[in-house]
C-alpha cells in the first residue's frame, strides 16, 4: 500500500505498481490537482480522514483506481462521483465506519455500473442519491455489533437493497408556443 500524507493538498503524482494497490490519505484529501495511477490490477483509495468531502473534480487526474473505501475511525461527509469518477475506473464504494453519517452522490455522467458496499453500525446514517444515473446500482450492507453482550443478540442483514434506477420524464411548463404564418 501507499501512503499519501499530504497536508497542505498541493498536488501529488502517485503512481501505483502492477498489483493490487491501496493509496491512502492519511492526512489532507485528494483534490483534482494529484495526479493518481493505479496501473494495473484491482486498486483502491483509502480515505482516513474524518469529514472529508470529496467531490467529481477531485477524480480529474485519477486513472485506474476501482474502489474507493473509508476506515472504521473515519467518514466522507459527501463523495459525489461523475464523468470523472467513471473515466478513473470507479466501480465500488466500501463505507466502513462507526457511527457515521455520508452521503453518496451518483450524478448523470457517472456511466459505470457501481456497487456502494455500507458496512456500518445502527448509529449510522447513510444515504445513496443517483439523480439522473441509468447504471446499475447494487447497495449492500454489513451490519455489525459489538460489545461484550454481542453474543446475546441474533443479527439479521438486511437484504433486498439493490434497484434499476429510471430516469425521470421532463415536463416543461408556463410556456407557449405561437403559430408564425
Amino acid at each position: 500500500s501507499i501512503t499519501a500524507s499530504t497536508s497542505a493538498n498541493n498536488g501529488d503524482t502517485i503512481t501505483a505498481g502492477g498489483g493490487n494497490d491501496t493509496i491512502k490519505f492519511a492526512n489532507g484529501k485528494l483534490t483534482a490537482a494529484d495526479s493518481i495511477d493505479g496501473g494495473t490490477g484491482t486498486n483502491t483509495i483509502e480515505f482516513t480522514t474524518d469529514g472529508t468531502t470529496v467531490v467529481d473534480a477531485d477524480f480529474t487526474l485519477v486513472r485506474n483506481v476501482q474502489v474507493l473505501t473509508t476506515t472504521a475511525d473515519s467518514r466522507l461527509t459527501s463523495l459525489t462521483l461523475g464523468e470523472n469518477a467513471a473515466a478513473a475506473g470507479v466501480t465500488t464504494v466500501n463505507l466502513a465506519e462507526t457511527g457515521a453519517t455520508d452521503a453518496v452522490i451518483i450524478g448523470s455522467g457517472f456511466t459505470n455500473n457501481i456497487t456502494v458496499d455500507l458496512d456500518v453500525d445502527t448509529n449510522a446514517t447513510n444515504s445513496v442519491v443517483a439523480t439522473g444515473y441509468t447504471g446499475v446500482l447494487t447497495v449492500t450492507a454489513a451490519d455489525t455489533i459489538g460489545g461484550s453482550e454481542a453474543g446475546n443478540y441474533l443479527l439479521t442483514q438486511p437484504t433486498g437493497l439493490s434497484a434499476d434506477i429510471t430516469a425521470k420524464a421532463l415536463t416543461v411548463s408556463g410556456t407557449t408556443v405561437s403559430s408564425k404564418t
